[in-house]
């Protein structure tokens, strides 16, 4: 099975085209969101933002891991103010260790790109959104087969289109297996790193790789308990029957 959208939904299915359609305009959605909140320490600590860069650094390792942003990074510029003159010359991030850590909190708070996105309203809570990388081959024939699709279902494809459509599939369903099977690899590491740095506090991951690779998790894992299951109920059913595991 493969950890994909494609194989938890029908072909045809309305809230299928509106995803496809979705990430045609607006590009790939391969993210992960990670929340942290601290607990025995405040979020704006300087202990608590070095353990935060520690699990950041260690995400970054993550075979898969394009990117990993974090309120470490973001630039801060009223902590303390820097005037228009000076901003062409650098700004802040927490990383800096001269940076008012009570004027950064403020400012993070009170500003609506940075509040509840990177650090919740309370103040209590950070997310950290991992970008994964992407198969280009497979991001190109995913456009092409969507288009060929769409040309089918308006009965406007031609024999040439019809014979281009097939090859796609073939095409788009072997890299799309292979796909998942590293999508699958990658979140097993990224649940690893978080599960080493669970000291800092509470750690949680959501996102749709995430979800399309548990979904699939759980009815390949469903699909062996039914088996094992009706196999069972079967033998016991017969040994009721027959009483005898003879032929007479």
């Amino acid at each position: 099975m493969e950890a994909t959208s494609d194989s938890i939904v029908l072909e045809n299915d309305s809230d299928l085209r509106f995803y496809d359609d979705t990430r045609i305009v607006f590009g790939s959605d391969a993210e992960l969101i990670v929340a942290v909140r601290p607990e025995g320490s405040d979020l704006l600590e300087r202990s608590t933002l070095d353990q935060i860069a520690e699990l950041v650094a260690d995400l970054e390792q993550v075979e898969g891991v394009q990117a990993v942003t974090s309120l470490l990074t973001v630039p801060l510029f009223q902590s303390p103010p820097v005037g228009l003159l000076n901003v062409s010359q650098g700004y802040k991030t927490l990383e800096d260790e001269t940076i008012d850590l009570d004027l950064a909190g403020q400012e993070l708070l009170s500003n609506p790109i940075y509040s509840n996105a990177l650090i919740s309203g309370d103040g209590r809570t950070t997310a950290l959104t991992l970008r994964l990388s992407d198969d280009p081959e497979l991001a190109g024939l995913e456009v092409r087969r969507y288009e060929l699709r769409d040309a089918e279902r308006s009965d406007q494809l031609s024999p040439e289109l019809k014979a281009e459509l097939e090859t796609v599939e073939r095409r788009y369903k072997a890299l799309n297996t292979e796909h998942g099977d590293r999508r699958r690899r990658e979140i097993e590491q990224i649940r690893s790193v978080l599960t080493q740095h669970r000291d800092i506090g509470r750690i949680e991951i959501g996102g749709v790789p995430m979800i399309a690779v548990d979904i699939v998790e759980y009815v390949e894992r469903d699909i062996v308990v039914f088996g094992v299951s009706v196999a069972l109920f079967v033998l016991l059913v017969l040994g009721i029957l027959f009483r005898s595991l003879k032929w007479t």
